[in-house]
């Protein structure tokens, strides 16, 4: 199946309204451990309705169907097989605290396509906002084994440095 880069690139960009409730941030943080134990006010603050922060990663779920795969596969000039699909990365930059609830406006765009030879990557840009200003940015990467070999730029191919000393925040 097809892959047009041109095309895709060319392609508008995919808006959609999100929303969240505290109890949606709750749930994310006990699916993944916080709050436990619950006799620690630190970990309090990640379960109690009166105390609630909400953790960055939150934005990768927040709405209930995040961005990804299926609009990035849904551009015109886009037309694979799923079964060829994989996540190849993901990077999350959040702009402030998250608000406990909220609505936000989601925009999505093919920002880049890679030609890897015998695949290709295809970058997803998604920039969130509320009424008062950007929330997060987040950039997945999208792999298509058998999409590539068209010539075009192959982008990035280094690893990523890993990080040197303590981490700013545990």
């Amino acid at each position: 199946m097809p892959l047009d880069a041109a095309r895709a690139l060319a392609a508008g960009p995919r808006t959609r309204e999100i929303s969240w409730t505290d109890r949606d941030v709750r749930l994310y943080h006990l699916a993944l451990g916080a709050g436990v134990p619950a006799t620690d006010p630190r970990e309090l603050r990640y379960t109690l309705e009166t105390r609630l922060h909400v953790l960055p990663g939150f934005a990768t779920v927040a709405g209930g169907r995040p961005p990804g795969v299926i609009d990035a596969l849904s551009v015109p000039g886009v037309d694979v097989d799923l079964a060829r699909v994989l996540h190849g990365g993901q990077a999350l930059t959040v702009h402030r605290p998250l608000p406990v609830a909220g609505t936000a406006t989601a925009t999505s765009r093919i920002t880049a396509v890679h030609d890897k030879g015998t695949a290709a990557v295809l970058v997803l840009r998604t920039d969130t906002a509320d009424a008062d200003g950007p929330l997060w940015t987040e950039e997945a990467r999208i792999f298509v084994r058998g999409a590539g070999g068209w010539g075009g730029d192959r982008g990035p191919s280094a690893r990523a440095e890993a990080p040197v000393g303590e981490p700013e925040r545990t």
